[in-house]
């Protein structure tokens, strides 16, 4: 009962304290005043909060900020329970600035965000690991480096899938092709937003069933590189780097099919489908 009470008490002081310097603009110096006994615990997170707020305006959408509480819940309880102890977890009762400024600094710059970077579909910090890439991309300016940016999350997924094909995990390999497919549709989204309105021509994409085709013909999987990914002397800055990422990628999942079981190939076909078909449209429209 104790240490359940104790417990309590650290969550409902940090709840406190966040609340008063975010909306308030109370001194970390007068909230550790105020809970001495808990000043040792207390001072490095409101450091990291008050810096943060002073140097960032964070305002993410509901959906985000939603999901953003309950993975941090998730994760924080996760890592607790590995180490046989509860310190505490974070409430939803949070004000919004709270929630914005303090999960996002915490994800973009903390000891969790470096755990969850070698996580992956289906394990607990996988959640901490999207949403943080969400911050990243959300101190990402300029259109052609968001749009890099994203090429190199969707290689990151490609790494998620290839070990976890060595694991045999196909339902968690279509969980990173999901993840994989969004990050490919936001190079072509946002470069879409950037040529004129009126003036952007549909991309001449292939038939999907031609790049099915193409993705079960092993041999040529092996010894052809996809046109999409050919250079060419008049591709601008960006589309020659997403090609260079986007060939980098597929030699991965490619490598991967050849070496995979039975009964993950499907999986591995479906994702490498699906990576051909976003590069394909994300490439063309850089190009525009």
């Amino acid at each position: 009962m104790h240490n359940n009470e104790a417990e309590n008490s650290i969550e409902q002081v940090l709840d406190s304290c966040l609340e008063e310097i975010i909306c308030s603009g109370c001194k970390i110096e007068e909230c550790l005043a105020k809970y001495p006994e808990h000043a040792s615990e207390l001072e490095p997170l409101l450091k990291i909060v008050s810096a943060s707020h002073k140097a960032v305006n964070i305002s993410p959408n509901e959906s985000f900020k939603a999901k953003a509480r309950y993975e941090f819940n998730a994760a924080v309880a996760d890592m607790a329970q590995n180490r046989k102890k509860r310190w505490f977890t974070f409430a939803p009762v949070w004000a919004q600035a709270a929630v914005g400024v303090l999960f996002a600094i915490m994800i973009s710059g903390g000891a969790l965000v470096a755990a969850s970077g070698n996580s992956l579909p289906g394990q607990a910090l996988y959640g901490v690991k999207l949403a943080a890439e969400q911050v990243r991309m959300g101190f990402t300016f300029s259109e052609s480096a968001k749009s890099e940016l994203s090429a190199d999350l969707a290689n990151r997924r490609v790494a998620e899938i290839v070990t976890l094909a060595e694991m045999e995990k196909p339902e968690e390999i279509r969980v990173a092709a999901n993840h994989l497919d969004t990050d490919l549709e936001i190079i072509a989204e946002l470069n879409v937003k950037s040529v004129t309105a009126g003036a952007v021509s549909p991309p001449d994409s292939q038939q999907p069933g031609d790049i099915v085709s193409y993705v079960e013909n092993t041999d040529e999987l092996r010894t052809q590189i996809p046109d999409m990914f050919i250079l060419d002397s008049g591709d601008s800055e960006l589309v020659y780097k997403l090609k260079q990422k986007g060939l980098a990628g597929y030699k991965e999942l490619v490598s991967s099919l050849e070496k995979a079981s039975d009964s993950i190939k499907p999986a591995l076909e479906e994702a490498l489908i699906l990576y051909l078909q976003g590069y394909e449209t994300a490439i063309k429209t850089a190009g525009q």
